[in-house]
This record gives structure tokens, sequence and C-alpha cells, in this order.
């Protein structure tokens, strides 16, 4: 039998592999391993300095929860019975759903990055590079990421990673745009509050109308559970005032809210009604830097080839062999 065909049948005795045999095969072989090894690391060192280095930024996104009880219980206090409240666990896992998706949407996000001047490094380096922001946005730069475990318990909370070109500052985009995305779901809550109000409104303009069709002035308790306009004129007119009150400060705060050049991470909106404060970032997204070239990298490249050196030297056996 061949020393090569000792190699490729492993020199099998008594159905075991003789280590020696392949050992004593291969250290012939060490100038092949040792050139091919250095070869892939140098490779590696080469690509990898070459290719650009990842620059990133992640944030945490913090839902509508506990901070924004206040408006909560206005909310459950004018919805109609029918609603389910507001503060119920179910209906603020919906409100945070509704907060993940919308920052996700890829067209959101452009729009988001046509629009705000924070960006505009980013669209700078994306013309000089002939890359559309369509083509950005498309190459899934920003994504979902599991939360770590020490904030795993706290409920709400979302964590998003945005990938960037060096030289832009991406953690400022976005941390703006999770801003941004959080102003257009509460501003949302709030037009479902405003269109509540502007029912109530309407139906007490109609019992107010059958009240003075009816000459009814003042409020007649006995009759009170009839029908609404057995209020009375003086007291429906005193609520529909109250209501448009209280609509004027609903409409004030989506103004407010539709104010794109206000992106400040934190949400304060202060009337007569309730006063509401609510950080949208838990954690901010800061400027991270992944390196292409690293001990890691390198350490890969020489496995690498070490791995193929071995792969050469079987199928060199096998050539041999048959």
């Amino acid at each position: 039998m061949s020393k090569n065909k000792k190699f490729l049948n492993a020199s099998l005795n008594d159905e075991h592999i003789d280590l020696y045999e392949i050992i004593r095969h291969l250290l012939k072989k060490t100038k092949l391993i040792i050139t091919t090894t250095l070869i892939f690391g140098l490779v590696g060192i080469i690509y990898f300095s070459v290719k650009p280095n990842e620059y990133y930024s992640s944030a945490i996104a913090a839902g509508l929860s506990d901070s924004t009880l206040p408006i909560f219980s206005y909310y459950d206090l004018i919805a109609p019975p029918s609603n389910e409240k507001i503060g119920s666990d179910k209906k603020l896992a919906e409100l945070f759903d509704q907060l993940v998706k919308e920052i996700l949407i890829k067209k959101n996000f452009q729009e988001f990055l046509n629009t705000n001047d924070s960006a505009l490094g980013l669209k700078k380096f994306l013309e000089k590079n002939n890359i559309s922001i369509v083509d950005y946005v498309n190459g899934d730069v920003l994504k979902k990421e599991a939360i770590k475990e020490e904030l795993s318990t706290v409920p709400y909370l979302s964590k998003f990673t945005l990938k960037f070109p060096e030289g832009v500052e991406g953690e400022k985009i976005l941390n703006q745009y999770i801003s941004y995305s959080s102003r257009k779901i509460l501003k949302n809550f709030f037009l479902n509050i405003e269109g509540i109000i502007k029912q109530k409104r309407f139906k007490k303009n109609h019992s107010l109308s059958i009240a003075k069709m009816l000459g009814v002035n003042s409020i007649s308790e006995e009759n009170l559970e009839r029908a609404e306009y057995f209020k009375g004129k003086e007291l429906l007119e005193a609520e529909i005032a109250g209501l448009n009150i209280e609509l004027g400060y609903i409409q004030d705060t989506i103004k407010f809210l539709n104010n794109s050049n206000i992106l400040s991470t934190e949400i304060i909106v202060s009337n007569p009604l309730f006063n509401l404060k609510w950080k949208s970032l838990y954690q901010e997204g800061r400027l991270q830097l992944r390196k292409n070239l690293t001990i890691k990298t390198i350490i890969f490249s020489l496995i690498f080839g070490f791995i193929f050196s071995i792969v050469i030297i079987f199928f060199q056996n096998i050539k041999k062999n048959f």
C-alpha cells in the first residue's frame, strides 16, 4: 500500500484511525500549510483594511405608558362607555405596537430624511455618491433589535439601530426620527380625542335644537333619563361652551405636535385639562464604530487559510489515488 493510499484510507486498523500516520503526512506538507495560512491572513488584512468601517447608532424608544397617564385619565373621562379604557395593558400594548410600526415604515423614514434639517449631512453624502434616499432606506439601514436582558423587564421599550456613512451625524438623525415618529403617534391619539369631543358636541347641539323647539329652558329631572334635551337650553348651552373650550385646547396641542421644527426628545404639553410630560427616548443613540480590521477578523482569516490548506492536501491525495 502506498503512503498516499495510507493517508486516504486514514490507515484503518481494527476500525481505528491511525492519527500518527495522518499527522506525519501533514508535517510533510508544513510548508504548504504555513504558506496558504499566511496568504489568507494577508488577504484578510488587506480586505478588511480597505473595507470602510461601519458607523451606527442604537437608541431605545419608549412608548405611551405611565408617563402619559394624565391623557389616559382624560380620555377615559370623555370617551363613550363602549370604548376600551386607555389604561388597560391591551390598549397600551396596542399604542406601543403602533409606534414601532410607525418607526419601521420605510416610507415614513424616507419622508423624514427629505424634510428634516438633521439629515442634511446624509443627503449631501448620498448625492455625492449618486445614491438616492430611496435606495439608502431600502438597504435596511434601520432595524429593530433585541433589548438587553437588564432592560427586558421594563415595559414598552424597543431598540432601533441605524447604520450610516462616516462623517454623518447618524445618531442625531435616529434620535430625532424616533421623536418625530412619537409625535405622530401622539398627534393621532389627540386627533382621536378631537373626534370624540366633536361627536359629543354634535349630539348636544342636536339636543339643544330640540330643547329650543319644545321650549325646555331649564333641567327637567323627572324626564332626564328619557332624553338629553330635558337638560334644558341653559345647561346644554353651558356644556357645549365647555366642550368648545376643551376642543380648543386639544386643537392647540395638535398644532404644537404638528410643528416638525420642535423635535426635542421630551414632549411637554400643558393646559387646564391635563399636563403631559413624555420622554419618548428611554436611551438616546450615540455614535458607535464597528471596525472591520480586528484581531478576530485576522484570526478568522488565518483559520480559514489553515482549513483551506488541509482541504487542498486532502484533494491532492484523492487525485493521486484515483
